[in-house]
């Protein structure tokens, strides 16, 4: 009688554990939508960290509509530090989204790392626009029982975990997720929020064309500034309005708009033709957005070279990288 106690309780387990696996997940974390606006740069598996639970969940995802299926989830260690990393040495784990970039050579790495250590691609695109420092931002392995908030900002993992999540990794492609507390939301309403981003831009557009300094300032945040012009919300305010008296039949053509979002903000990049009465001119503007309660507004502006591509070309040289605590590499 125990014995097929036993039994049964085993096969429990095993459906339960079944059940978990291959449970689909209706919901999915915001920062997914930007695989709906541009999914062909990411590889169709997710891995989602919750620093509150300080737990992974590895992810397959499935399209039309946009649903997760958990694969396995993982106990994890973040920063020391509570919050979004802003600096160097601030011992912060970073929140938003970011790309696996590849795996440190195995020569370079001490035994505190374990089976190994994979960057991601902090600081990201919006990361270097809010001018945010620091880098060597790890997944890596362990020689020591993981303890919740224990890193200097990386994300520890134990060995064997690690091992079976990097077979899977396609660097440059699968992305990482970071939040203090996952922001879940429906495939559906995920939808309805690509169509908000596309109207902000037509609606900022309509007001500069219509000339309304009003209407188009209300667009703008009060700690707006745009480095190639050197100015603040103020200056920028009596540009505005200075150029606007100047000029008449104001037209505005936006072509190939590239939209990036992580951590409360979006980086829209695109193509502009600017029309007037006595001037034209063409060139690639660069916009980062910030979401304050249920408004967006623009934090960033900046035009032709000065602007940040939301396709970045910057690479981590993985022999190059240097963590964030001093002690961590087997070579230093």
């Amino acid at each position: 009688m125990i014995n097929n106690f036993k039994i049964i309780s085993v096969i429990l387990v095993v459906i339960l554990h079944a059940s978990m696996v291959y449970a689909i997940n209706e919901s999915v974390p915001y920062e997914m939508i930007n695989f709906l606006l541009n999914n062909d740069n990411y590889a169709d598996k997710v891995l989602i960290v919750d620093k509150s639970e300080q737990a992974a969940y590895f992810y397959s995802i499935l399209f039309d509509p946009l649903q997760l299926n958990l694969i396995n989830q993982y106990q994890v260690t973040t920063g020391k530090n509570n919050g979004d990393k802003a600096k160097q040495g601030d011992r912060k784990t970073p929140e938003g989204f970011y790309i696996i970039e590849g795996k440190i050579p195995n020569s370079r790495l001490s035994a505190m790392y374990g089976y190994g250590a994979y960057p991601i691609n902090y600081p990201n695109q919006i990361d270097r626009y809010l001018n945010k420092k620091g880098n060597g931002i790890w997944l890596h392995g362990t020689d020591r029982p993981l303890t919740p908030y224990d890193t200097d900002g990386c994300i520890r993992f134990e060995n064997d975990d690690l091992k079976e999540l990097s077979s899977e990794f396609q660097y440059g492609k699968t992305v990482v997720i970071i939040n203090e507390v996952t922001k879940w939301i429906s495939a559906e309403e995920l939808n309805n929020e690509v169509k908000k981003y596309q109207q902000l831009l037509s609606d900022w557009k309509s007001a500069w064309e219509s000339q309304n300094i009003t209407a188009y300032l209300q667009f703008y945040h009060a700690d707006f500034y745009t480095k190639n012009l050197r100015m603040n919300f103020e200056r920028w305010a009596k540009y505005k309005e200075r150029i606007n008296n100047k000029r008449n039949n104001i037209q505005i053509k936006i072509t190939n708009p590239k939209l990036f979002y992580s951590n409360d903000h979006l980086l829209l990049e695109f193509k502009q033709e600017y029309i007037s009465s006595n001037y034209s001119d063409i060139g690639v503007k660069s916009m980062l957005w910030k979401k304050e309660g249920d408004n967006w507004l623009i934090l960033r502006e900046d035009w032709d070279g000065h602007a940040v591509p939301i396709e970045s070309k910057i690479k981590i040289d993985l022999n190059k990288q240097v963590p964030e605590a001093l002690e961590d590499l087997s070579d230093e």
